[in-house]
């Protein structure tokens, strides 16, 4: 499976169609029972791609936006060198002004605002938008470069890109959610474009240690000014003493327990059948005892 990078397309896009790849190549996949995963990945993009016709050119909804805007925004700029974007960036633009106008402050002044108050507006922002049911342990860092804070406080429709990413970005679905999936980890950079925006995600047990993950995620997330998001059960997975050697160990315990299981049921079941088998036979004996002892009686009676 060949992954090509588009900084429109979401990271949990990126970290399904990894862990697809890598389970494929490994052999740990059953094709027969992930076709319709695998078809779910397969249209993934196309969806994280889709529209709510809006304008590329036309003005973002003022709600919470600087009156002192740019006059061409910095989304703009990048469509014209990605025209092909078009369609995603104006549909995550529409997210993030809904986002905006569902949780952030209303009649919000932007440009009386200090930095720090527009940071904190946004931090608040983007810690409410919610993960989607099938990341319930997923846990996610934003760092946004102080170029990216300028120009989303000047730029509103930038602003609204950054929210919208966000937005559509925990809202794809994990394909596999329910398959002892454990969640995921998740590095989102902005910065004052589109083309400088990075994302990253992958498993709370990358490595094969939960610890060693988490390790990896906290320097990760270290540096100051991340804002910090939970999925609503982030902290119950996985066990922080995980690995992925002792999982096999109990694998192999559950196999031998099921194994056992299945050689006593299988006796169990051969065993009535063969009670019942002499219980079939002992009538069919009797039966023809009685019957023989009918005729003899019978035919004891014809000739005396």
């Amino acid at each position: 499976m060949s992954i090509s990078f588009d900084p429109n397309i979401s990271a949990s896009v990126y970290k399904a169609l990894y862990n697809y790849d890598n389970k494929q190549k490994s052999g740990k996949v059953d094709k027969s029972k992930l076709s319709s995963n695998m078809t779910y990945l397969e249209k993934m993009k196309s969806a994280a791609d889709k529209t709510n016709n809006i304008s590329s050119t036309s003005d973002v909804k003022n709600t919470g936006a600087s009156k002192n805007s740019v006059a061409t925004s910095s989304v703009d700029e990048s469509l014209k060198k990605h025209p092909e974007w078009k369609e995603s960036v104006n549909s995550m633009v529409d997210s993030g002004i809904k986002a905006r106008e569902m949780y952030g402050a209303k009649n919000v002044d932007i440009d009386s605002m200090t930095m720090d108050e527009y940071k904190s507006y946004i931090s608040d922002i983007i810690g409410k938008i919610p993960f989607d049911a099938s990341h319930p342990y997923d846990e996610e860092t934003v760092y946004i470069s102080e170029e990216g804070w300028e120009q989303m406080k000047k730029d509103p429709k930038y602003e609204a890109w950054v929210l919208g990413y966000t937005v559509e970005n925990r809202a794809v679905k994990n394909p596999f959610f329910g398959m002892g999936d454990k969640g995921a980890y998740c590095i989102e950079n902005f910065g004052a474009s589109i083309e400088e925006h990075k994302g990253a995600g992958y498993s709370k047990v990358y490595t094969g240690s939960a610890r060693q993950a988490r390790s990896i995620y906290e320097t990760a997330s270290s540096r100051a000014g991340g804002i910090k998001t939970k999925a609503p059960q982030a902290d119950l997975q996985p066990d922080p003493d995980w690995t992925l050697e002792e999982q096999l160990k109990k694998n192999r315990k559950n196999k031998d327990y099921w194994d056992e299981v299945y050689e006593a049921r299988l006796y169990q079941s051969n065993k009535l059948q063969q009670d019942l088998n002499n219980k079939y036979y002992e009538k069919m004996r009797i039966s023809q005892i009685e019957m023989m002892s009918s005729f003899n009686n019978n035919w004891s009676n014809l000739l005396f």
